[in-house]
């Protein structure tokens, strides 16, 4: 099969990047051909012209064109169009008979964060409505102009049906996620839950129970409940464990100042390392405060065959198959993550069985084979 494969790169790299990435290379590795359309956002002058074309930017409607001559292909995959693509690149596939998947990340659809999250807390105060609130919050990288942007681009793609009328097949990664794109406005009828999968990297060779770290991996936000997880932490004060933060954002210094000696922070690993400390910790927290559409460094962590400690919120319990509530805790609760750290500190909770547990789910759900597989599946669906 022929695969046409169009993703506007971020320009802090992340998990939608890793997933175009490895769906690229699984692919070719299956005997698929595979055309990568990737547009990278500008900095500077160039990045402003840009940003002003992101409503509707025929330069990116002409390259998509010529792209199509050359590759002939039979199904395209969309991922990202912010903000150098933009929604001008779907009437071209239409027109050209290209049968469009388009696996939706995030909430942009309905929010200009793309998060449904706003100064701590969930907002859904633009679901079903025009997105000005978003405008006048400056709720996309808090600036008004740059949410303006968006915000005309979000409502040119409703208001001309270009996500209805131009995508087959919508993609969620959780059902969680599958009913906020329902109520979002989106046809029901056209959308597929297919998790991420990830490359087995290999299962860990000692027990969980024999780790002395926890370990946080993610960019330090608020959204990523990093906070919760520090305060939690101070009030548990495990006397065996050691707390490994990897990763690094605006919240870091303010953060790091004021943390405990028993906490580590690494700032960004390579991957090979970070895999390395999944196999090596007694669990991965996981406390985001945000309705995450998937959350691929839990299923890392799963992979080796280690126990997951997360907010139970949105998709999340979903992902890890939860069996019960000894590691999840309820998002932002300082008192109730601290009863989780105790728990696993002081061996209550039998993280082995949970880890090994986490292993079978990916074995199940979330290898390379069976995520090829549920991509040939979803191409197949939208071309004959």
């Amino acid at each position: 099969m022929r695969i046409l494969q169009v993703h506007n790169r971020y320009t802090e790299p992340g998990g939608e990047d890793v997933v175009v990435e490895s769906e690229r290379s699984a692919l070719e590795g299956a005997g698929h051909s595979v055309h990568a359309m990737l547009a990278e956002n500008r900095m500077g002058l160039a990045g402003v012209t840009s940003l002003a074309l992101s409503p509707w930017n025929p330069l990116s409607a002409r390259r998509l064109a010529t792209v199509l001559s050359a590759a002939s292909p039979d199904v395209a995959h969309v991922h990202n169009t912010w903000f150098q693509l933009s929604p001008s690149i779907f009437p071209v596939l239409r027109d050209a008979g290209v049968p469009v998947v388009a696996t939706v990340h995030n909430y942009r659809h309905a929010c200009l964060n793309g998060q449904l999250f706003r100064e701590g807390e969930i907002c859904t105060l633009c679901v079903g409505r025009h997105p000005l609130p978003g405008v006048v919050r400056g709720c996309y990288r808090g600036s008004m102009p740059q949410s303006a942007a968006l915000a005309v681009s979000v409502s040119l793609g409703r208001a001309n049906s270009f996500w209805a009328d131009s995508i087959d097949r919508f993609v969620a990664m959780t059902d969680f996620e599958r009913d906020q794109l329902v109520g979002f406005g989106l046809p029901a009828d056209r959308i597929t839950v297919k998790p991420h999968f990830v490359e087995d990297g290999g299962v860990r060779t000692t027990p969980p129970s024999g780790g002395d770290t926890l370990l946080f991996v993610g960019r330090l936000t608020v959204e990523k409940g990093v906070e919760t997880l520090l305060q939690a932490w101070e009030a548990a004060s495990p006397s065996n464990l050691r707390l490994k933060v990897v990763g690094d954002g605006p919240l870091r210094d303010r953060l790091e100042g004021s943390a405990q000696s028993s906490v580590e922070f690494t700032g960004w690993l390579p991957r090979h390392e970070v895999a390395a400390e999944m196999r090596r910790t007694r669990s991965l927290l996981f406390p985001s405060v945000w309705y995450e559409t998937f959350g691929l460094v839990a299923i890392e962590a799963m992979v080796a065959g280690t126990p997951v400690l997360a907010s139970d919120l949105g998709g999340i319990p979903q992902v890890l198959d939860a069996a019960g509530s000894d590691l999840l805790a309820p998002p932002g609760d300082v008192d109730a993550w601290a009863q989780r750290l105790r728990a696993i500190d002081e061996g209550s909770v039998d993280v082995d069985e949970v880890g090994s547990h986490n292993r079978k789910v990916y074995e199940a759900r979330y290898t390379v084979e069976r995520g090829v597989a549920a991509l040939e599946s979803l191409y197949g669906s939208v071309f004959g």
